[in-house]
């Protein structure tokens, strides 16, 4: 494949969050026992964190997110994939499709923010627990850890199909520095800086790291740049009680990618002039329809202050606040179809988009752990509250606008791909505020569930029992509409854990979800809450002393009450009860280290999704937008164990899948327009060396899509062939 383009580079809940606050802290993890000779153990030991992974793994044996306790994953009644940081780093994974490809079920969405589990579109995020605005940078992430199924409700509103949530790296008293810096294709440039220790040994303990990156793309004019930083500082107040302040800053910038359009061809021989077909990757694979003078700015900040304390033998209590603030900027071109015979691009249409809003919670788990008889329990009650606004508008050219030559910008609705006249108009122009709306949203949360340990932990039952109460506040400045009402429901679910023989473990669960319409049908009434539940059943094998690692599941997901957003006959937003998706599968996940120094790492998935309700009739049968039948992605990583080149190791990998619909729109039959399958290689190989003093080095030499393969990651151009090389080094 030919480059021909240069690769440049409320008042009340928030009075009740801080009373929360002020109650003592404890984690949803089971308090750990005593140190033996000590009577009492520092929370450090404290299974409120999850573990580290060694070095040489990409996967790791215990788990937060799944039942807001930490438990080894092969104890969970459900499926939960964990990525780590080294995987990250070796993977040079710093996109959410990039991060993911390696899950099973997985597929990315239309930005970098959306995605699909098991068949269920979701731009929900989590960020140590609690709902995050979904951007976050490589560098201060410890793990990633997705929760598959309705079972993520535990977390409160969220879709049926599972939850990603980001564990950041935590302070640790060695102190360490760590400086990485990172080059390649594309004008590829990252500096990262980490560092950690103790400030006052055995007190106090802090991180702070820094990052810097830029790069080009695959399409022309692209370019991205990010600053990031990150800090906390942990407190331990005594044997009993730790206090942990988080802090993180993030801001992206630079010029927007377009996402491919469909082909609009003649069709000979029906009533329909011109219908679209497939995708254009020789054409357009590399045609930027912004051009230079677009833009995309994205400011994101996120605190959060977690105090957590033991507080007997039985009992552990974690509260924390957490806070995120955002703002977003977009100017796009827009764009719609593109003429073969003409060779342009149609129905362009400048649009200015902001976007602001923060969002304030609370989470306050009690967590006991205690016997009767020979039955082990794990009890936990949780309360979560959060005040959430959000405000945004999308500005346009006024409508009526056209070809004539009257009009300064009636070049603007075509592009021709061989001639191409990137101008956008000033955005004073753009006089039509299409969308100006803002919302806010008070939530409170209660849940409750129990684990219950039996016949020597041989058994685990798990139950759980949520309800969740929203009051929704909406303003629609174009469409002159003000919404004010309330909204709640409730969610369960229930699983089983048997061991079948010593490593191998059989499980089930049935779980149910709830997601808040925060919309009113064109009568005013509000739509009925969307609504999710699943069942999953299948065997983990943790054997050879975790040299094998299985997880294989079959699982049935429903997605019901679907709520999808129009335009009305006025040209104002309109919502529509929609329909239901209906979806099941098979899944397969591992990480095996068959002999001394080789990983394999990897999964498979199989998804038949379909919708089996929908407002347009035609859409029935056909699966959601972006959901391919099949998904794999393996890495094998070998590093040599004796001699001279010891500690010289050898990384390949392959990601794929099958072919996916890119929209729901029926307009010119693009619903019956599939995205390619695609199959995409990568190489690596590095070395590891500790010096004399102690310094730690690690090089590494990567290739991504050895075959330059052409492909679609959502709708976005998946990068062609390209190189990177870094540079690691650790005191």
């Amino acid at each position: 494949m030919q480059h021909p383009h240069s690769r440049r580079r409320p008042a009340l809940v928030l009075a009740v969050c801080l009373a929360s606050a002020a109650l003592p802290r404890s984690a949803a993890q089971p308090a750990p026992a005593p140190a033996a000779g000590d009577g009492e153990e520092t929370v450090r030991l404290s299974p409120f964190t999850v573990t580290g992974s060694r070095e040489e793994s990409y996967g790791a044996t215990d788990s937060i997110t799944g039942s807001r306790i930490r438990t080894e994953v092969k104890d969970l009644p459900f499926a939960l994939n964990v990525i780590t940081d080294t995987f990250l780093d070796e993977m040079s994974a710093y996109t959410l499709g990039e991060q993911m490809a390696y899950t099973s079920a997985f597929s990315p969405g239309e930005s970098d923010q959306d995605y699909q589990l098991r068949g269920i579109a979701s731009a929900r995020k989590l960020r140590n627990g609690f709902v995050n605005f979904g951007v976050y940078d490589k560098l201060g992430i410890d793990r990633v850890e997705v929760i598959k199924g309705p079972v993520a409700s535990i977390y409160g509103q969220t879709q049926p199909g599972g939850i990603i949530n980001t564990i950041t790296k935590r302070p640790r008293a060695a102190r360490q520095l760590k400086l990485a810096t990172q080059a390649g294709s594309f004008d590829f440039l990252r500096t990262e800086l980490l560092h950690t220790g103790a400030l006052v040994p055995g007190k106090i303990n802090t991180l702070v790291g820094a990052a810097w990156q830029e790069n080009g793309g695959e399409q022309e004019f692209f370019e991205f740049r990010r600053a990031y930083a990150t800090g906390m500082v942990e407190f331990t107040l005594d044997s009993r009680t730790k206090l942990e302040l988080d802090l993180e800053w993030l801001k992206d910038e630079g010029t927007t990618e377009s996402p491919l359009y469909y082909n609009y061809e003649p069709d000979p021989g029906t009533t329909s002039p011109r219908v679209a077909r497939g995708y254009n990757l020789d054409d357009l694979l590399h045609f930027n329809n912004n051009g230079p003078h677009a833009a995309d700015t994205r400011d994101v900040s996120n605190a959060s202050l977690t105090f957590e304390r033991r507080l007997d033998t039985a009992w552990s209590l974690r509260s924390g606040l957490a806070f995120y603030a955002y703002r977003t900027e977009r100017m796009a071109a827009g764009g719609d179809l593109y003429q073969v015979d003409l060779r342009r691009i149609i129905n362009r249409n400048p649009v200015f988009v902001y976007s602001e809003g923060n969002r304030l919670s609370s989470q306050t788990d009690l967590l006991g752990q205690f016997h009767t008889g020979p039955v082990r329990h794990r009890l936990l009650f949780t309360v979560d509250l959060a005040h959430t606004e959000g405000s945004g508008h999308r500005l346009q050219l006024p409508a009526g606008w056209d070809d004539s030559t009257s009009n300064p910008y009636y070049s603007l609705k075509y592009l021709y791909i061989d001639n191409p006249d990137y101008r956008l108009p000033p955005k004073s122009a753009l006089t039509d505020r299409f969308r100006d709306q803002s919302s806010a949203t008070d939530a409170v949360g209660f849940f409750v569930s129990e684990q219950a340990f039996l016949f020597d932990d041989r058994l685990l039952l798990m139950g759980g029992f949520r309800y969740d109460y929203a009051q929704f506040d909406s303003t629609d400045l174009s469409a002159g509409t003000h919404n004010d009402y309330d909204d709640s429901d409730f969610t369960y679910q229930l699983g089983a854990n048997y061991a079948l023989l010593p490593g191998m473990r059989a499980y089930a669960n049935y779980s149910t979800s709830f997601y808040p319409q925060a919309r009113l049908s064109p009568d005013g009434e509000p739509y009925p809450n969307e609504q999710g539940e699943g069942f999953e059943a299948g065997v983990k094998a943790n054997l050879f002393s975790d040299r094998i690692i299985l997880c294989a599941n079959v699982f049935k997901v429903e997605r019901k009450n679907i709520v999808i957003r129009t335009v009305d006959a006025s040209g104002n937003d309109a919502y529509l009860l929609s329909g239901s998706v209906e979806s099941k599968g098979v899944e397969l996940d591992f990480n095996l280290t068959p002999v001394k120094g080789l990983l394999l790492y990897g999964a498979c998935g199989y998804v038949d999704a379909e919708y089996t309700k929908m407002e347009d009739a035609r859409l029935v049968g056909l699966p959601p937008t972006h959901v391919p039948r099949f998904n794999f992605g393996a890495a094998a990583r070998y590093e040599i164990q004796r001699g001279p080149l010891r500690r010289l190791y050898f990384l390949i990998s392959e990601h794929s899948q099958s072919k996916a619909r890119g929209t729901d729109s029926t307009n010119a039959r693009r619903y019956l327009v599939y995205q390619p399958s695609y199959s995409v290689w990568s190489a690596a190989a590095g070395f590891k060396h500790t010096d004399r003093k102690g310094v730690y080095h690690k090089w590494q030499l990567s290739v991504k899509n050895l075959a330059d393969e052409a492909y679609l990651a959502g709708r976005r151009p998946g990068a062609g062939i390209g190189w990177t090389a870094r540079y690691e080094v650790q005191f």
